[in-house]
C-alpha cells in the first residue's frame, strides 16, 4: 500500500497582460496522484517551485493521461489563510512523455475558471504576492539548477484561458475591482537563438466592456517584458465601472463618466524594478461626459502620451472640451518620494456650455476661463510639500456660483440687482500653492453691482478662509475713480467681509471694525 505523501508542484509560470500593467503568473502546487509516474512528475515539479516561489496549494484530483496530458482539478495556491489562485481545472500538455532524469517540458497550458485574487496588505504590496518569486533565482540564473529552470522546462506554444476572472481587494472596505468573463488565447513561440525568450500573440477580451491584442515577448530567466504592441479599448458606462481599481471606481460612479476609451502601449519592462524600463503610452478618450455636481460636461477628447525612461514619467495631456482647450504637462521622478513637477493652461473654456440636468433652465453661471500655473510636490509627503502657483482670469461671466458669492451680494446691498443676470462679470485672481492648500495673494472682482478685492486661503480639504473688500459698485467708483484705478485703492476704506466654512456652503460676516459704505 503506497503511503500518503505530501508534496508540491509547479505546472506553469506565464505572464499575461491583461490590462495596462495587469500581469498574471499561474502556478500550480498541491499533491500528486497515486501512480509512480505522477508522483515522479511532482518531484520534478516541486524541485522547480522551491527553486522560483514559496508558496502552498492544494488541489482535488491529479491526473496523468500518457503520453504527455496532465489534468488538475479544484486547484488552490495560497499564502496562509489567504487564497491567491484557483481554478476548477487545468489542463497541462507536454512537448514529449516524461521520462525519469529527463527534465518535464511543459508546451500548452489550458485553465477553465481561474480565479487570481490580489488583496492589498497592510505593508503595501499584495498578501503572497510580493514575496512570491525568489528574487535571487530571477536575478541570477545559473543560480538554479539546470533541469529546474523555467527556460529549460517551459517550451510554450499555446496558454489559454476561459471564463477568467480577477479580483483586487484594497482592503479599505471600497468595492473590490472585478474583472470576471476574461477569455485569453495566447499563441507563444520560443526563441531559439535566445534561451528563456518566448513571443506571444493574442487576444483578451470581456464582451461587451473591452478587447485587447498583444504582440510582445517575455524572458521566464530574468522576468523582463517587452512590448512590442498592445492595444486596448473599453466602453465606459454604469455597467462596467466594477473592472477597475475601488479608487478609480468610485470617481467614476460618482460623476457618472461616460465615453470610448483607447488603449496603446510599447514597453521593455523588467518586472521586478519596473521603474527602470522604458514605455511609450498613448490614451484617448472620446465623446465622453462626466457629472458635476447637477450639471454635465460634455468632453470632445482626450489625449494623453506618457513616456516612461530614465527612472522618471512624464505626461502630455491635451483635452478640447466647452469650446475651448486645457493642456497639462506633468514629469514624475520614481524615487522614494515621488517629486512631481506639472504645469497647465487653460484657454477660452467657456463654462456656460454645460448641460443642465433640469431641463429648459438655462445656467445662472457664465464665462470664459483663462489660466495657467505650475505645482511641485513631492508625492508621498502630499499635500505638506508643494510650490508653485498661478493665475485664474474670466470675462464675459455670471459669477453668482462662486462660494459665498449671493451672500455677499446680499450684505452688501445698494445699485440695481438686476445687473447680476447680465454677463459682464470678470474676475483675476492670482495664487501660490502652500502646504495643506492655496494662498489668493490678489483676487480682483466685478460682478453685477458689487466691486471686490480677495486675499485668503482654501485648503485642499475644502474649506475656505478668505477676507474680501467690497462695496457697491457706483458708490466706490464714485469715491475711488473709474474701474482703471478702482482696485489698486480698494483698501479697508471699504467694508470687510470674511468668508470662511466649506467650500460648497461658506458662511460671509462683516469683519469687526470695518466701514460701511451701504447707507
Amino acid at each position: 500500500m503506497t503511503r500518503r505523501q505530501k508534496l508540491t508542484y509547479l505546472a506553469a509560470s506565464a505572464a499575461v497582460l491583461l490590462v495596462s500593467a495587469i500581469t498574471g503568473i499561474v502556478v500550480i502546487t498541491g499533491r500528486t496522484g497515486t501512480t509512480a509516474i505522477e508522483q515522479w512528475i511532482g518531484t520534478q515539479l516541486v524541485g522547480i517551485l522551491e527553486s522560483y516561489t514559496t508558496t502552498t496549494a492544494d488541489f482535488a484530483t491529479l491526473d496523468y493521461q500518457a503520453p504527455g496530458t496532465v489534468i488538475v482539478t479544484g486547484m488552490t495556491l495560497s499564502s496562509g489563510s489567504q487564497e491567491m489562485v484557483a481554478a476548477d481545472r487545468l489542463l497541462l500538455q507536454l512537448a514529449e512523455p516524461p521520462r525519469p532524469g529527463t527534465p518535464i517540458q511543459i508546451k500548452r497550458i489550458e485553465l477553465d475558471a481561474p480565479r487570481l485574487n490580489f488583496v492589498r496588505a497592510e505593508g503595501g504590496g499584495f498578501v503572497g504576492w510580493s514575496g512570491f518569486v525568489r528574487s535571487q533565482a530571477v536575478a541570477d540564473p545559473d543560480s538554479v539548477q539546470r533541469d529546474r529552470r523555467l527556460s529549460e522546462v517551459l517550451v510554450l506554444r499555446h496558454v489559454e484561458i476561459r471564463n477568467g476572472q480577477m479580483v483586487y481587494d484594497a482592503a479599505d472596505g471600497t468595492a473590490p475591482m472585478v474583472l470576471s468573463g476574461i477569455t485569453t488565447k495566447l499563441d507563444t513561440i520560443p526563441d531559439p537563438g535566445d534561451p528563456g525568450w518566448y513571443n506571444f500573440d493574442g487576444k483578451l477580451s470581456r464582451a461587451p466592456v473591452f478587447d485587447t491584442e498583444i504582440d510582445a515577448r517575455i524572458n521566464l530567466d530574468t522576468s523582463q517584458l517587452d512590448i512590442e504592441r498592445l492595444t486596448l479599448s473599453i466602453k465606459l458606462d454604469e455597467g462596467q465601472y466594477e473592472v477597475f481599481p475601488p479608487q478609480i471606481q468610485t470617481a467614476l460612479r460618482n460623476h457618472e463618466v461616460r465615453g470610448d476609451l483607447a488603449i496603446q502601449m510599447q514597453s521593455a519592462i523588467p518586472l521586478k524594478q519596473w521603474q527602470k524600463g522604458t514605455m511609450n503610452l498613448n490614451v484617448s478618450l472620446e465623446d465622453a461626459r462626466v457629472a458635476i455636481g447637477e450639471n454635465v460636461l460634455p468632453v470632445e477628447s482626450v489625449t494623453l502620451s506618457g513616456v516612461l525612461a530614465d527612472s522618471s514619467f512624464n505626461i502630455d495631456l491635451d483635452a478640447r472640451l466647452l469650446g475651448g482647450k486645457l493642456e497639462v504637462d506633468a514629469t514624475t521622478a520614481l524615487s522614494n518620494v515621488h517629486p512631481m513637477d506639472l504645469t497647465w493652461n487653460v484657454n477660452e473654456i467657456k463654462i456656460e456650455r454645460t448641460i443642465r440636468e433640469l431641463a429648459g433652465k438655462p445656467p445662472s453661471y457664465a464665462g470664459t476661463v483663462r489660466s495657467k500655473g505650475r505645482l511641485g510636490a513631492d508625492l508621498m509627503s502630499w499635500p505638506n510639500a508643494v510650490d508653485g502657483g498661478g493665475t485664474i482670469n474670466i470675462e464675459d461671466g455670471r459669477l453668482v456660483m462662486l462660494p459665498g458669492m449671493n451672500d455677499l451680494l446680499r450684505l452688501v446691498g445698494g445699485g440695481d440687482k438686476k445687473k447680476k443676470a447680465s454677463a459682464k462679470d470678470h474676475a483675476d485672481f492670482t495664487f501660490k500653492f502652500q502646504p495643506g492648500g492655496i494662498h489668493i495673494t490678489e483676487g480682483k472682482l466685478v460682478s453685477g453691482y458689487l466691486a471686490a478685492r480677495v486675499r485668503g486661503g482654501i485648503d485642499f480639504a475644502g474649506q475656505l478662509d478668505l477676507e474680501v473688500n467690497a462695496g457697491p459698485l457706483e458708490k466706490v467708483q464714485s469715491m475711488l475713480g473709474k474701474a482703471g484705478a478702482l482696485f489698486g485703492k480698494l483698501t479697508d476704506k471699504i467694508i470687510t467681509y470674511r468668508v470662511q466654512g466649506p467650500i460648497a456652503k461658506p458662511e460671509v460676516s462683516v469683519k469687526p471694525f470695518a466701514a460701511d459704505l451701504r447707507d
